[in-house]
């Protein structure tokens, strides 16, 4: 591996197995895969439901989040954090940021999803990787491991516009760029082997 080179962050699309080539990565280099360990440890640093961080970068809809609560108020667990006790979205967005920064500052890893890319930005010893592919491509992927094709497609385009909408409101990002990451693996031409090897050639040297 690169000199210097500590945090690999991958970036992904739904149905772009950017978690597969992650965790071969992580494999192939020795290091630790780190994923929903993210949202453990931003519930535990701010005491409260891990389920109110998952909820913080993947928002439900106004009448779910409602029905939730309703369905919930009889436990003690949901008046105390579930519902009275809610923390702000913002800050459980800057609880989100701050814990991936600290997951990097303690050693080498490669983290995987959480916007990794654009929390700790173009500094030395991070390599930002997108792996993304179309959407026709990532609906089949979805398609193939038993969703229907409708609910695959449903599935693509709502996850497309949760991660978008995820980064304009965690980082003021309107439009994705490619210029945002140091290298962009698009699988419908690479398979994971192939996606694995363009990493681990950026790692070299």
């Amino acid at each position: 591996m690169r000199e210097g080179l500590t945090v690999v962050c991958i970036s992904r699309t739904a149905g772009a197995n950017g978690e597969a080539i992650g965790w071969l990565v992580a494999q192939r280099l020795g290091l630790p895969y780190v994923d929903d360990e993210i949202i453990d440890l931003a519930a535990e640093q701010a005491g409260i439901d891990p389920a109110l961080v998952v909820e913080a970068e993947d928002p439900k809809p106004l009448v779910t989040r409602l029905l939730d609560a309703i369905d919930s108020l009889g436990t003690p667990r949901a008046r105390t954090a579930g519902w009275f006790a809610r923390p702000s979205r913002a800050s459980l967005r800057t609880l989100i940021r701050d814990t991936v920064v600290r997951v990097a500052e303690r050693g080498p890893a490669v983290i995987v999803a959480h916007a990794a890319s654009m929390a700790l930005g173009p500094r030395p010893g991070v390599l930002r990787v997108l792996v993304t592919g179309s959407p026709d491509a990532r609906t089949e992927r979805l398609h193939a491991v038993g969703l229907s094709a409708k609910d695959a497609q449903v599935s693509i385009e709502e996850s497309d516009h949760s991660r978008q909408q995820y980064l304009q409101h965690f980082y003021g990002v309107s439009e994705e760029r490619p210029t945002h990451y140091d290298l962009v693996i698009n699988t419908d031409r690479l398979d994971l082997e192939r996606g694995v090897a363009a990493i681990l050639a950026c790692l070299d040297g």
